[in-house]
This record gives structure tokens, sequence and C-alpha cells, in this order.
């Protein structure tokens, strides 16, 4: 399901609502901005994060990497891959202002997992950065 809801053609969809109908569509940025609260917005807490969490947001992070290293023109060479971006650098932020709080051995593992999960997604595609 989160790789369908964050998929470059639904965020493209929304995208074209908004160009065709303008302030009555659900804006895109709200779209992506309750997704990521959802999966990343405890990341401030400190607290644990559990084994299906965990999973979930390297999910997540699957989900960007898909159009984030596309060499498709038509996820690329959208506004929605400058989203895309923006989140994964937003995510990079959480992570390493969240990574001094964390005490728990697994939750700190993850997150460093992520963090180099998303290092090798921006080195991969330098144009990201």
């Amino acid at each position: 399901m989160l790789n369908k809801l964050l998929d470059i053609a639904t965020i493209d969809r929304l995208l074209a609502n908004q160009r065709q109908f303008g302030a009555r569509a659900y804006p895109v940025e709200d779209y992506l901005a309750v997704i990521h609260r959802g999966i990343w917005g405890d990341l401030a807490s400190g607290r644990v994060i559990d084994a299906y969490r965990r999973n979930l947001q390297k999910s997540y992070i699957g989900s960007l990497q898909n159009i984030l290293l596309s060499t498709k023109a038509d996820q690329t060479e959208t506004d929605g891959f400058s989203l895309v971006r923006a989140d994964i650098l937003a995510i990079q932020r959480e992570v390493a202002a969240a990574l001094p709080k964390v005490t728990d051995r697994m939750t700190k593992y993850h997150l460093q997992d992520i963090q180099v999960r998303i290092r090798n997604t921006l080195e991969a595609n330098p144009t990201i950065q």
C-alpha cells in the first residue's frame, strides 16, 4: 500500500488535479506531509522504534528510492520528483537530529541503516543532493 501511496504516478495525478482545480484540489504537499508524519513523526521523541515501524520506514525509503533512482524521464522530469527529493532530504535531517537522543540499540542501528540507505541514494544520483 505504501508503494502505491508514494508512487510517482499518484503524486503526478495529485499535481495535475491541483493545476486543473486549483485551491479546490488536495495539495500534494499536504498529502506527502501527512504520510511523512505518519511514518516518521515520532523520530524527535527518541523513543524505541518497534520492528513493524522499522520495516515500514525501510519500505518508505525504498519507495522514494524507486523514484529518485529512476532513469525514466516521465518520473524524473516532474514536480513530483522534486517533492520526493525534498522529502528524502528532510528524512536525512530528521534522522541525524534523532540519533543522539536514541538509547535503544536496535533503534540506533535502524536509524544508522536509514542514513546509509539515504546516503547511497544520494551518491547514486548526485543531481538530487
